[in-house]
């Protein structure tokens, strides 16, 4: 079971492809993952598992609600960038459900939508 800082890396020229804190076998807290020339791709905030009042069963199996939850578990802050590390998008998860204000930015940076989600339902969007 993978626990601790870890770093990926992109098999073909050995840069790193995403990094970040392991907690019981599941991503948790901030990582950071790049394009092939450590161009920041993203960040997403993993929540820690514990925290979350999520359990294992008796076969191991993490579960939230009585449902099977499988990978990690996005819960924070997001943001997306553009390659040259232009902000794409950025917004907030609840739960892996994307929760509250998102926006999303051309590649010339410039505002074109803006959504709002109630824990996971979209309930209003604008474009610019």
């Amino acid at each position: 079971m993978k626990d601790g800082y870890q770093k990926t890396y992109f098999p073909y020229d050995g840069l790193i492809e995403s990094e970040g804190e392991y907690f019981l076998g599941r991503r948790n807290g901030l990582w950071k993952f790049y394009y092939d020339k450590l161009d920041l791709r993203g960040e997403d905030y993993y929540e820690d598992t514990l925290k979350m009042e999520i359990i294992f069963d008796s076969t191991l199996e993490l579960r939230m609600n009585g449902e099977k939850v499988s990978g990690d578990i996005k819960d924070g802050p997001y943001k997306e960038y553009f390659l040259g590390r232009k902000l794409q998008c950025e917004g907030e998860y609840f739960l892996n459900l994307k929760d509250g204000i998102w926006t999303y930015y051309s590649t010339d940076e410039k505002l074109i939508k803006i959504e709002i989600y109630e824990k996971g339902k979209l309930v209003n969007q604008k474009k610019y």
